[in-house]
């Protein structure tokens, strides 16, 4: 919570490498543990409350460390901002659009096959 910069976009040294790697190297000194060690927690963390999220009305249970992780709700993408309504439109329309595609890819094929094969009779 106290390291904004790794997990806060708005934050003025979000994504720079110097300043996030020392954020790392000092959670790393006062839990005593490897910065990789560290690094992969937090990512285990941040996924599982992500995930939690998301199958909350599904499931009823939360996630067990929700509690401590709720700092980083607002700085999630796409859990807060979207609701499920949104999701499934999105992936309904990507669908109905992939339909499409693959129509006017069968059309394709079918008038190439035909130019091939009037090719061949002609032979």
């Amino acid at each position: 919570k106290k390291h904004q910069l790794l997990y806060n976009r708005a934050h003025r040294d979000y994504g720079r490498r110097e300043a996030t790697d020392a954020a790392w190297k000092a959670i790393a000194a006062s839990c005593g543990d490897t910065v990789d060690n560290c690094k992969n927690r937090w990512q285990t963390m941040r996924s599982g409350y992500k995930q939690s999220l998301e199958k909350k009305s599904k499931q009823g249970k939360g996630y067990y460390l929700a509690q401590y992780l709720e700092f980083v709700r607002p700085h999630l993408n796409n859990v807060c901002r979207q609701s499920a309504k949104g999701v499934a439109k999105r992936s309904k329309n990507v669908k109905i659009e992939l339909k499409k595609e693959m129509k006017r890819e069968v059309i394709y094929i079918k008038e190439s096959s035909y130019q091939i094969s009037k090719k061949k009779r002609t032979k």
